[in-house]
């Protein structure tokens, strides 16, 4: 509680300083204030200034759900200055947000203008996500996703076994300091070594997984000062910083890949830079590109999805645990398909633990652009505006997934197709629930293309902590309350200590 008070407490002091600084800079917002070209209405409530900002980072569910149910499922909402227009839920102007045209609603317009660019760099804002993307679906189309079942489950064991070894040293028992750190460190080592193959990971070696992680936090915090700051002090207190971080790693990079490609343990990635022929520099800014976009959120679905599992308890979690050891035993799709359990439990978390704000878009077209509401009422929003999707409001609307909904329930009727699936390809099915109800991995021109490839690190991260290694893991109770306040998934309020022991059949 304590902690939580001086979240509060600072944040007022931070929102405060923002205020000054716009009065005595005149202004400086990145996004203008509503004109009279904007029908959208202003959610409830709010502060002189600091509009909706300490209700929103208070319990930012809870607000955008309330806002939801007082003013409907498009609103505007104003966050210490920071304006933008909310999508809550809604299948029509979902899909007309996710479906619209670069030219009419611009995803990189609207990460350039919270600072992805110095942050990120220009490479990648411009070319890294469509160069991904390539890279994916050549390396795992969807025939094939089922044989990277087992490499990825192997990659993933191989990693928790080196972290926890290191963390017991001769001990046999001991406690890990947060669990989410500790899945984050084998989810990217896992990710390097298939994504861009173990040579890189051996000649980097663990300073490579200390300098992204430091990265990737130091970011999302810049980010998130940039999106409220005025850009004049954006730039030197959150970006600049970040951006000199940034091509630290990507020396780091530069020397590990210097000679990689010449192994025979080159990942797609490497592969497809020399087929390329991508410069050396050029290829490091894809690499953090690469690792920034594609380790965090599972292995944060696959530390919640643990976590979630052991809170809930009862037969759900003796069904995990077998499944579990059945996997690790046999980790193939054969026998994932046939994991109903594990695969309720990752659906069910990244359904409760989305994204308050996921997707953005700045409306690009001189006409605006329309939005209609699930109360039937269509509004008008300007060009220069900002229109965020807010996964987690979708998710947990009770209209389309019953009272309880904001409540981790795995056994929930939408889930009960997908686990009575068990044909070969069916380990990463969402049953009959579409892209509209459950919106965690977004949707139109811009889902996510690694939305099945997550699902099966999910389940497998999920699978190893449940003991289905040579280790045991014991989350510490009770766990912290499930916080809102990075750009990810979910995490956690605080670290999650988790007692670490070996099996017995590993001391022989």
């Amino acid at each position: 509680m304590e902690n939580q008070n001086l979240s509060v407490i600072s944040a007022v002091w931070l929102l405060a300083v923002v205020w000054l600084v716009r009065r005595l800079l005149g202004g400086g917002s990145q996004i203008a204030a509503p004109s009279n070209g904007s029908s959208v209405p202003e959610a409830a409530g709010g502060l002189p200034v600091l509009g909706h900002a300490l209700e929103y980072k208070a319990d930012a569910p809870r607000f955008l759900l309330d806002q939801c149910a007082r003013v409907g499922s498009v609103f505007r909402i104003n966050l210490a200055g920071k304006r933008m227009v909310i999508v809550g839920a809604g299948r029509e102007a979902i899909a007309a947000t996710t479906n619209a045209a670069e030219t009419v609603l611009s995803a990189r317009d609207a990460v350039l203008a919270i600072g992805f660019r110095e942050a990120l760099g220009d490479l990648n804002v411009r070319e890294g996500t469509d160069f991904h993307k390539r890279v994916l679906k050549a390396w795992l189309p969807p025939a094939q996703l089922g044989e990277e079942v087992a490499r990825m489950h192997a990659a993933i064991v191989a990693a928790l076994h080196l972290e926890l070894d290191f963390a017991l040293g001769a001990q046999r028992e001991a406690r890990v300091r947060d669990l989410l750190t500790l899945v984050r460190r084998v989810v990217l080592r896992a990710m390097i070594g298939r994504m861009l193959g173990v040579a890189l990971l051996e000649r980097a070696g663990a300073e490579l997984i200390d300098e992204v992680m430091r990265f990737q936090d130091a970011l999302e915090d810049a980010i998130a000062k940039a999106s409220v700051l005025p850009r004049a002090l954006a730039l030197p207190l959150a970006l600049w910083p970040v951006q000199r971080r940034r091509r630290r790693l990507c020396a780091l990079v530069r020397t590990a890949l210097d000679g990689a490609c010449d192994t025979d343990g080159r990942g797609p990635w490497l592969r497809a830079f020399e087929t390329d022929g991508t410069p050396l520099a050029d290829r490091a800014e894809l690499v953090v590109g690469l690792l920034f976009a594609a380790h965090k959120n599972p292995s944060i679905g696959g530390a919640q999805a643990f976590l979630h599992g052991v809170e809930h308890g009862g037969p759900e979690l003796t069904a995990m645990r077998a499944e579990a050891a059945r996997l690790c035993a046999e980790p193939t799709a054969a026998v994932l398909a046939t994991c109903g359990a594990l695969r309720r439990c990752a659906l069910e978390t990244c359904r409760v633990t989305a994204h308050p704000i996921g997707a953005v878009r700045t409306i690009v077209a001189p006409a605006g652009f329309a939005l209609t509401d699930t109360r039937g009422r269509t509004h008008h929003a300007r060009a220069g505006e900002t229109i965020a999707l807010s996964h987690v409001a979708a998710n947990l609307d009770a209209r389309t997934w019953g009272a309880d909904a904001r409540q981790y329930n795995p056994t929930r009727t939408e889930w009960a197709a997908a686990s009575a699936m068990c044909d070969a390809r069916s380990f990463a099915s969402k049953g009959d629930v579409d892209e509209f109800k459950f919106t965690t991995f977004s949707q139109g021109l811009h889902k996510c293309p690694g939305e099945k490839l997550s699902l099966v690190v999910i389940q497998s991260v999920t699978a190893a902590l449940l003991g289905g290694t040579d280790f045991e893991l014991e989350p510490l109770l009770p766990l912290p309350p499930v916080s809102f306040e990075r750009a990810t998934l979910a995490q956690r309020a605080a670290p999650v200590p988790v007692r670490v022991a070996r099996r017995a059949r590993a001391l022989r």
